[in-house]
């Protein structure tokens, strides 16, 4: 049901830097594309631009997320790291994505270098071939 491609082009994002939180339309900025392949037993890896879970200015290098698979959703095995595209650690604490068919339904809550708050909800459609 997740594996593959799928476009994520709509959505919300809320920032939290301790300031108030600050709410942006996924919709106004570009597409990104993330992939579900399988991974070992009955996990799944999300390989997703660094731009899908915190605001960037280019796509940034690919995190590699790995979700354990439920009867209708998988949700992210443990805490990860991975880098922006300024090279700054960023710590995803929760993940969940649901079908919600034809799209996919992705939520992640991660930390900036900076402990900033991120919550990321994309909405993605598969990608056509």
């Amino acid at each position: 049901m997740l594996l593959g491609d799928w476009r994520c082009a709509s959505g919300r994002r809320e920032i939290d830097c301790g300031q108030g939180v600050v709410e942006a339309n996924l919709a106004l900025g570009p597409a990104h594309v993330v992939r579900f392949i399988e991974g070992t037993d009955t996990r799944l890896l999300l390989m997703v631009p660094s731009s899908v879970l915190v605001p960037s200015s280019s796509s940034g290098p690919t995190c590699e997320l790995a979700f354990d698979m439920g009867s209708d959703a998988a949700v992210l095995h443990a805490e990860s790291a991975c880098t922006d595209d300024q090279g700054e650690a960023i710590v995803v604490r929760q993940g969940l994505a649901r079908g919600a068919l034809p799209a996919i339904l992705l939520t992640t809550i991660a930390t900036t270098s900076k402990s900033c708050d991120v919550t990321t909800q994309p909405v993605c459609y598969p990608v056509d071939d």
